[in-house]
């Protein structure tokens, strides 16, 4: 059936990072700075629409999903990656999304619709506020011209009063868009926003700043954030339909429902695993201090920024712990020791959930933190 197997390629992505030959929503999404993922609100429309007219045409590939089945338009893959959310993380029982979803996300599903975020810290002055260009800044936390165009402040270096909280310099709560002479210098082309009458490689006067960042601000909000998330929610809340069901939870209760609990329970861990090799007794101790201390040092941190997690993702094909735990995981974790006195990087074997460790880097819990830091940095697992 289709929702069948589009459902299987998609959790093969997510959940295991199987990516390479399937067309799965991962590319639908961009992870923020804090690992939560949103839609792609990063990439510049062309005059005509280049990057969905090409996803919608199938340039980047339909859903491999067998022979006779229609290609999915841009949208109706949002749709998609709402009903399988929810049959994936609600109904069924395969486990939690490694991924972790911006807050609003979940918000919008509970409310069903697509709601604004909460406004991101140190607003500018009422007079040069746009709404939807503080929605986008509540979703990305932040105010950097990198993100919001010529909404993102003119200068900033970050510092922060530690008292106030507050940015020392006056440039971080003045928008780009307010300084003629930045405005000059940007030399901003109207592109597709241009007005009837104005061609599109017409530069954009400074008189006429603040009405392009307004346009340009409702267009990435309204078609790049709103309609992906509204066709998320609808696909959501098809399989989830039960009206007592939505009188019961929050945006916390889902959230918790779908992703779980990333915190990794090391003393499970070590409790279900096996050691195979040679292991002295201060070699697996050094071993178990090491991950304690990480669990420690990552408290709160997001999955995928959090090294003890980016390791079991490493070894075992998902950031988060099994739901269950790891005395009913579906095969022993297994920690291999490999005789090599040079601290070397660590393996990782998703297929057997099996770690090798050179007994080098047993030597103290410093030296193997930082080779496994080292060994899990380029371990990424990216939905963008």
């Amino acid at each position: 059936m289709r929702e069948k197997n589009e459902d299987q390629g998609g959790l093969k992505c997510l959940k295991f990072g199987e990516c390479s030959r399937t067309e799965a929503p991962q590319f639908l999404l961009e992870a923020l700075p804090s690992g939560n993922l949103i839609p792609i609100l990063s990439f510049e429309r062309g005059s005509d629409d280049d990057f969905w007219s090409s996803w919608m045409s199938g340039d980047f590939g339909a859903f491999a999903v067998g022979p006779g089945l229609q290609k999915l338009s841009a949208l109706e893959r949002f749709n998609f990656l709402g009903r399988w959310m929810a049959r994936a993380y609600i109904i069924s029982s395969v486990g939690h999304s490694p991924a972790s979803f911006h807050s609003v996300i979940y918000e919008s599903i509970v409310a069903g619709r697509a709601v604004a975020p909460e406004p991101a810290p140190n607003a500018y002055q009422d007079e040069d506020i746009i709404p939807e260009c503080e929605w986008l800044a509540g979703i990305y936390g932040l105010r950097r011209p990198h993100e919001l165009g010529t909404y993102g402040w003119q200068s900033c270096d970050e510092i922060q009063d530690p008292e106030s909280s507050r940015y020392t310099q006056d440039s971080c709560y003045k928008p780009l868009y307010r300084s003629k002479e930045m405005w000059e210098y940007l030399y901003t082309e109207w592109g597709s926003l241009a007005p009837q009458g104005i061609e599109a490689d017409d530069l954009v006067p400074f008189d006429r700043a603040r009405e392009y960042t307004s346009m340009k601000c409702k267009s990435k909000w309204g078609q790049d954030f709103q309609a992906p998330v509204v066709e998320l929610v609808k696909g959501f809340r098809e399989v989830v339909s039960d009206a007592a069901f939505w009188k019961e939870v929050d945006k916390w209760d889902l959230q918790y429902m779908v992703e779980g609990d990333s915190e990794v329970d090391v003393a499970g861990l070590i409790e279900a695993s096996h050691f195979k090799g040679d292991w002295t007794r201060e070699q697996k101790q050094v071993l178990t201090d090491s991950l304690f201390d990480l669990a420690k040092k990552g408290k709160g941190v997001p999955p995928f920024q959090n090294t003890l997690n980016k390791l079991l993702r490493f070894f075992t094909g998902s950031f988060k712990p099994p739901p269950a735990g790891f005395s009913l995981f579906r095969k022993p974790v297994t920690f291999q020791l490999v005789v090599n006195d040079r601290c070397a990087p660590l393996v990782g074997k998703t297929c057997f959930d099996m770690l090798l460790v050179p007994a080098g880097c047993l030597t103290n819990t410093s030296t193997l933190e930082d080779m496994i830091k080292e060994s899990v940095a380029s371990e990424g697992f990216y939905l963008a």
